[in-house]
């Protein structure tokens, strides 16, 4: 899988699909865009990425002050909790009053402005007062230097905690970044196949949905209660053209001559009769739904045992860690305790974290030295100003280690910069040394974003080696880079290939007949099985795993694996010697580099790569690389958020291909992508609809909550 590592969703969740269906970041050089996290939700500073600090419009120009506090602050108390940054920047808009910025938590009943000049902060400190914001009125006080100091003490220091909260801050920090660390490992996996089940109960519920109203505009009504005509409402329930009045009351005959009604008539009917059409289509089409809840207890098809990790603890290949200060006041190099979002600013050493390798604990203890024995400060999160800011580390099982450090360097002497480049090199490897740690490659980067994380379009530089570390996977070596998509948990990644192996060779399984597939009674068939979310049917315990469907694995001699979202060609090259070719299709020419690379480097010749969006090179690859009697197996690994819908569109509407293999890493979001393979034809949906046949939940993340799935798909 590709996706970028981080313990954190870096937030995440704020996906990359609605703009590629698929996407890599390159080996060693910027990119033009960069996939969210996929791995898992937020665990160091993920929550907190989309709650940078909001900049009023007014703000003047900073320069290169980003290293100072800013000493004029106004406090402006007794808001209401669901008063936005924004509100407060639209009140000083309409008052004309500059400010800097504002501060505000949306559990916090204040704010805090600041502003460049005491002219500033006084004038609106008077505009202010006793005004009325959100039936709320506003009380203002100046913080004086020494409560400025105090408040951004209180933050560092963990005090945004809720008081009745007696946890140690290492206990707070596994309930952060490990949710499941309480609980047994099998029922952790118990949870998480429960979780996934839900999951699919509410696709199953989507589906069902689409049946009944298609069934509904079958026998003559309408899945929307009618459609009028226009200038009419069409009856009770129904939805009226533009500008029409209520569908029960009478025409007025004066309104337009009696001929001019007829067309909207005609018209109407027609279009009457194409639905009608179009959904005893869509009956057929999905006819097998009922009798698959039936056989699968409510589900539209089996869903396996989670398959465990092989590796429970010191799993994560990949770590941000995040400059900051313990709840002390301490300088500390680890996770945040919390959401900036809530408050929450703290950051512990990830030394009692499960699922953080010993080696990446040692190097979180390195940092913080380097940090501690620096002339620059660590960043502070409240006054957005500090040098030290994020670290990225890569430790594989090659032994190879990356360590990239980005820093805010606005406002330092350039030779005193080059001066602490020098230094971050030496410390790193001295102290590298006393861990018997061989520091592979150091990557420095300098970034002034407001938000908190790793930007692709922020330049970096090699302070040691290429900017390129490896890792192994089965027999075969891969090349990665700072912003490379790679699998966190290398044994689990292992399991899960293998999987998607055994999938593909298995060939298509056997659809059951239309007869077989139909319920005889539908009011029946739905009666038996609730399908609301709230009271799912009675869970069924989950199927045990089976090796593959059964069917006879084909020939493998005339078999294309299609790998769109290729990426850098990890899954394609891994399952290459199995097939007669691979054709990767990806949209960032970087990461087709990459493969390329890759492959060459691992001596895999049956491989092809196409730079593109998938929807635009997926015809080409049945004109140019599918030849008569060849088959097509498509392996679909996308982003967290899933495939945009024009991918979706584009595998319905290539006929040949009867055979997919989706491996969703959060299939609560992917679900909208398994709806649309399996939705009726339609225009906007053309070719026949898939079926889900199979899901194996695969656990590469043991204690936190997501879990990868892999759906079979298959059509007539």
């Amino acid at each position: 899988m590709k996706r970028a590592a981080s313990p954190t969703a870096a937030d995440a969740e704020s996906a990359a699909a609605a703009t590629a269906a698929c996407c890599y970041m390159p080996v060693h050089e910027p990119v033009k865009r960069m996939r969210t996290s996929n791995d898992e939700p937020s665990t160091t500073h993920a929550a907190d990425n989309a709650a940078a600090d909001e900049e009023a419009p007014e703000a003047a120009d900073r320069g290169d002050d980003r290293n100072q506090t800013v000493q004029f602050r106004l406090r402006v108390s007794n808001l209401d909790k669901f008063t936005q940054p924004k509100d407060l920047k639209k009140e000083c808009s309409k008052l004309e009053l500059k400010i800097r910025n504002v501060k505000k938590g949306p559990k916090w009943d204040y704010a805090i402005l600041g502003f460049d000049t005491e002219e500033d902060m006084t004038k609106a400190a008077e505009a202010l007062e006793g005004r009325t914001l959100r039936r709320s009125v506003m009380s203002v006080s100046v913080m004086r230097q020494q409560q400025q100091h105090d408040q951004r003490v209180s933050m560092r220091r963990g005090n945004e905690m809720n008081e009745s909260d007696s946890r140690p801050a290492s206990e707070r920090l596994l309930d952060q970044v490990c949710p499941l660390w309480r609980k047994p490992y099998e029922e952790q996996l118990q949870i998480k196949g429960a979780e996934m089940r839900k999951t699919m109960y509410k696709f199953r519920d989507d589906m069902t949905k689409i049946l009944s109203g298609s069934e509904l505009t079958a026998r003559g009504g309408s899945s929307r209660g009618g459609r009028g005509g226009r200038g009419g409402r069409g009856g009770r329930g129904g939805r009226g053209g533009r500008g029409g009045g209520r569908g029960d009351q009478r025409d007025n005959a004066d309104d337009a001559p009696a001929e001019d009604a007829q067309p909207a008539a005609d018209t109407q009917t027609l279009e009457e009769a194409g639905e009608k059409d179009a959904a005893v289509r869509a009956v057929e089409q999905l006819s097998w739904i009922r009798a698959a809840k039936a056989a699968h207890g409510g589900l539209l098809f089996p869903v396996r045992d989670v398959l465990p990790s092989p590796l429970l603890e010191g799993y994560r290949n990949k770590c941000e860690f995040t400059f900051g200060r313990d709840p002390d006041g301490e300088v500390s190099v680890g996770f945040l305790l919390g959401g900036f979002r809530d408050g929450l600013v703290s950051v512990m050493d990830p030394s009692n974290c499960l699922h953080v390798s010993t080696a990446s604990k040692q190097i979180a203890s390195m940092l913080q030295h380097l940090a501690e024995t620096s002339p620059f400060p660590v960043y502070d999160r409240v006054a957005k100003a500090g040098f030290w800011r994020l670290s990225l580390v890569r430790t594989h099982t090659t032994g190879e280690i990356m360590i990239m450090v980005q820093v805010d360097a606005n406002g330092i002497d350039k030779d005193a910069l080059a001066a602490e480049k020098l230094r971050i090199v030496e410390v790193l490897n001295s102290k590298g040394a006393e861990h018997n740690l061989s520091i592979t490659t150091i990557v420095y980067q300098e970034s002034d974003a407001m938000h908190h994380g790793i930007r692709a379009e922020d330049p970096i530089e090699m302070l040691k080696g290429d900017g390129v570390v490896h890792e192994k996977l089965f027999d075969l070596t891969f090349r990665v880079s700072p912003g490379s998509f790679f699998q966190v948990n290398t044994p689990a990644t292992e399991v899960l290939y293998g999987k998607v192996k055994d999938l593909c060779l298995a060939g298509p399984p056997a659809l059951p007949g239309a007869a077989a597939a139909a319920a005889p009674d539908a009011a029946a068939a739905d009666a038996a099985i609730d399908t609301s979310d709230d009271k799912p049917a009675a869970e069924p315990a989950a199927e045990k795993p089976a090796e593959t469907p059964a069917t006879a694995p084909v020939d493998t001699k005339n078999v294309i694996l299609l790998d769109l979202c290729c990426g850098t060609g990890t899954i394609g090259i891994t399952l290459a010697k199995h097939f007669k070719k691979v054709i990767g299709v990806e949209m960032v020419q970087e990461a087709i580099n990459d493969a390329v690379l890759n492959a060459t480097a691992n001596g895999v010749e049956n491989v092809e790569y196409l730079h593109g969006k998938a929807e635009e090179r997926i015809q080409e690859v049945f004109r140019k690389h599918v030849a008569p009697g060849d088959k097509v197996v498509a392996v679909l690994d996308p982003p967290r958020a899933g495939v945009h819908g024009s991918v979706i569109q584009a595998i319905r509407a290539c006929k040949d291909l009867k055979h997919v293999v989706f491996v969703a890493c959060n299939a609560k979001q992917a679900s909208v992508n398994f709806v649309d393979l399996c939705r009726p034809t339609s225009n906007r949906l053309s070719g026949q609809p898939f079926r889900p046949v199979e899901g194996i939940p695969i656990d590469l993340f043991p204690h936190t909550a997501p879990c990868e799935l892999i759906v079979t798909f298959v059509r007539e």
